[in-house]
Order: structure tokens, then C-alpha cells, then sequence
């Protein structure tokens, strides 16, 4: 039996982007919020929130416009996530998470009515709405193409300064490379972003890396360094680097777990208690029940044991296959916490293209929860499961975040849109 009852307005059940996003809002709005699931997925991000670059995904049409790309994907497919929640949500949401971050200390570049395009760390370009400020200037670089080193650090894996350079070079001729040795690990054969991040946040520190990298600034404008620049005051140390250096220094993102996408867990689980969300990052919430016209109950547990969560309204954010929001056998998708029916190809030979690389995408990308026109999760009979459970998130039906580019968009919108709708 559960040790205790806890009672809320809203339960957000996920911590990815789209849940924490939800947290975020409600709490925003006056809500007595709760948010329970593990926050660990979110480190996988690299940094770059998109909205949206290929539309359709069939065709591989990328534009420079994401809200010229949303409007033709909304009139194309009326049943896609964002012709949902419509582009005045989709506005609104990056407005008040980028200011959220903003005053963590993580400030955010975007261009009006404009995608930019930044270098990967595998050496590709690749187009996104908001993007760290750090990061900002690599965007800058490819068109420019003032003469810039890249900068790799020995011992840190899946990070080549060379293969970056080589394959970007025929987009930005005045690229070359180099390696160094982070002051302090000569003698380790392996380092580890998030401990340099965090050994960074001491000044000193960067004076040590700076007197390092000198040699490598001469006769350039621009210096390209993995995503190791902090934790928590990233837009200050690649100042202090650039003033030292005498060059601009900007981060490339780096494989995950992600500098960067610690960045942004660090933020919200620091700033969401201060705005009063009741955090249960360390417990998993079990499958439940959902009866029309009976309370919405869900339990949460660890090691410490069950507790009790009765809210007035919930919210499914719990993800896809990574974020275990969803789980497939051998014949079907499924979804994991109330047992909700999941769209998906009727068998499941269709799941998958037969070419791995086809510029259509497989069809179980495009699995996920049906809900109405407020988001509110469907039953088998069409009607909403309950009239106050939500879903937000890449959970959703018909969309495929990661060929469109826009995971962060589908996943902050949806979470503002549900929140408000569950608030009335």
C-alpha cells in the first residue's frame, strides 16, 4: 500500500523535454504542480531545439523558413501535432522556455523567420530554430567562412577536430584542425566532457586552457571547440576564452551524454523547485488505471517506496521508445503507463522500409497516442480515455520528429497546449 497521498493540480508523468516543459508551464500559470520520472533522457540532446526543417519528409525539402515550412505541413497533414496546437502555441512556448533559460544563465540565439544551419560533430551541417549562444557563431562561420581552427582534446571520444574539418571543408575552405591536452590530464588516457565542463566553471581554469590553446589561435578569427565550455555559465566562459584567445570561440556539439544537454537538465531540476514543482525525478510512476468519471490516481516508486499521486489533471509526457513511453514486441507498440491504444501499422511487417535509409521514414516513427483536438489521450472508442488525462510530446500520433527536425518544437508546444488546456 502507498506510505503516502500526495494531492496536485496538474501531475506531469515524463521528464524529457516535453515533461519538464509541461512542469514549467503549469507552475507558471499558478498551478500546484508535480512532475515524476527519471530526468536522464534529456542529457542525449545536443543543444539545438529545433521547430521544424523538412517538410515533407518524403520529398527532403528543406527550408529556411520554419514557419513557412509549419504552415504547409499543417495544411498537408491536419492530423500532425503542430496542426493541433497551431503556430501562435508553437511561438508562445519558445518565447517562455528560451526566457526560462535565459535566466538559468543558458541564453539561446535564434533569427527571425529563419532556420540556421550549424556543424554537427560528425562534420555535417545541419538547420535549427534556437540555439545556444555559445554555439551560435559556428552558424556564422559556415557563411562567412573566416579562417577558423577546430580544436580537439585528447582523449575525449567522439570528437575528431580532422573529420569535422575535412568534411565541412568543402563549405568552409579556411578550416583547418589541431588536438590539445586539457591542462591536468596529461597523464589519463580518457576525459569526459562533463568533468572539463565542470573544472571550467573555475577561472583559473580557463586561464590554463587558454595559455594551451595560444599556439593554435595564431593567424585565425575563429577557434571550434567540443561542447565542453561549463555548466552553468557557458555564455561566460566563451567570452572569457574569446577575450584571452583574441579569437571567437564557439562550441561544436558533442555525441551524447551531451555538455550541453546536462546543461539543461542542471537548469530545470534547480529552477523548477524554486517555482514550487514538487520533483520526483528519482521515482517511476507504474502502470495505472484510467476509468471515465473516477479520480486520476497513478503511483510513483522507488526504492523507498509507493507514494500516492491524485491530481486534478494529468499529463503524459513520457516519450517514445528511449524515454519508455512507449514498448513494442514482436507484434505491437505499446503503451506503457495506462494501457492507452497506440496507432500503428495494422501488421507488423510494415513497420520498416526494406531500404534502412529510406528518405521516407518507417512507419512505426509515426506510432503513438491519438487524442482529440485538446490532446486529450482516445480510448479504443474513440472517446477521450479520461476527461482530464493529456498526452504531450513525441508520444503523439503522425509525426516524425527526428526526419522533420522538430522534436524540441513538437515537444514544447504540445506541453504548453496541454497545460493550458488542462487549466481551462
Amino acid at each position: 500500500m502507498p506510505k503516502e497521498t500526495i494531492q496536485c493540480d496538474v501531475a506531469v508523468i515524463g521528464a524529457g523535454l516535453a515533461g519538464l516543459s509541461a512542469a514549467l508551464y503549469a507552475s507558471s500559470r499558478g498551478a500546484d504542480t508535480l512532475i515524476a520520472g527519471p530526468a536522464s533522457g534529456i542529457i542525449f540532446a545536443s543543444g539545438y531545439l529545433d521547430l521544424l526543417a523538412v517538410h515533407p519528409v518524403a520529398g527532403q525539402k528543406v527550408w529556411d523558413d520554419p514557419w513557412a515550412a509549419l504552415a504547409a505541413l499543417t495544411k498537408a497533414e491536419p492530423q500532425h501535432p503542430y496542426a493541433r496546437v497551431g503556430a501562435e502555441t508553437v511561438a508562445r512556448a519558445f518565447d517562455e522556455l528560451l526566457e526560462f533559460l535565459l535566466q538559468a544563465g543558458l541564453p539561446y540565439h535564434r533569427e527571425k523567420g529563419k532556420n540556421l544551419v550549424l556543424p554537427t560533430t560528425v562534420g555535417t551541417v545541419k538547420p535549427s530554430f534556437a540555439v545556444p549562444s555559445t554555439m551560435a557563431p559556428g552558424g556564422q562561420g559556415l557563411l562567412e567562412k573566416p579562417p577558423c581552427v577546430l580544436v580537439g582534446l585528447r582523449g575525449l571520444k567522439g570528437f575528431s577536430s580532422r573529420q569535422i574539418a575535412e568534411n565541412l571543408r568543402p563549405c568552409w575552405p579556411g578550416l583547418s584542425h589541431a588536438r590539445a591536452v586539457f591542462p591536468g590530464t596529461e597523464a589519463m588516457s580518457e576525459v569526459y566532457g562533463e568533468k572539463l565542463a565542470r573544472l571550467l566553471e573555475v577561472p583559473a581554469n580557463r586561464e590554463r586552457l587558454a595559455e594551451t590553446l595560444r599556439p593554435h589561435a595564431a593567424g585565425v578569427k575563429m577557434m571550434g571547440l567540443p561542447a565542453i565550455l561549463g555548466i552553468y555559465h557557458p555564455a561566460e566562459i566563451a567570452a572569457d576564452l574569446s577575450r584571452m584567445l583574441g579569437v571567437t570561440v564557439f562550441e561544436i556539439p558533442t555525441i551524447p551524454p551531451s555538455v550541453p544537454g546536462i546543461r539543461l537538465r542542471e537548469a530545470f531540476l534547480r529552477r523548477l523547485p524554486e517555482k514550487g514543482v514538487h520533483t520526483l525525478f528519482k521515482k517511476t510512476v507504474l502502470p495505472a488505471t484510467v476509468t471515465p468519471g473516477q479520480d486520476l490516481v497513478i503511483t510513483a516508486t522507488d526504492d523507498a517506496g509507493d507514494l500516492e499521486i491524485r491530481a486534478k489533471s494529468v499529463i503524459l509526457a513520457t516519450g517514445r521508445f528511449l524515454g519508455k513511453g512507449l514498448a513494442a514486441d514482436r507484434r505491437k507498440v505499446r503503451e506503457t503507463v495506462f494501457n492507452l491504444p497506440v496507432t500503428q501499422p495494422e501488421k507488423r511487417s510494415a513497420w520498416h522500409q526494406k531500404d534502412f535509409l529510406d528518405p521516407k521514414g518507417h512507419l512505426v516513427n509515426r506510432a503513438g497516442i491519438e487524442t482529440d483536438e485538446n490532446l486529450r489521450p482516445l480510448a479504443k472508442n474513440h472517446q477521450p480515455a479520461h476527461e482530464n488525462l493529456y498526452a504531450a510530446g513525441t508520444i503523439l500520433a503522425h509525426q516524425d520528429w527526428m526526419r522533420e527536425k522538430s522534436g524540441a518544437g513538437i515537444s514544447i508546444s504540445t506541453a504548453l497546449y496541454a497545460v493550458e488546456k488542462a487549466l481551462g
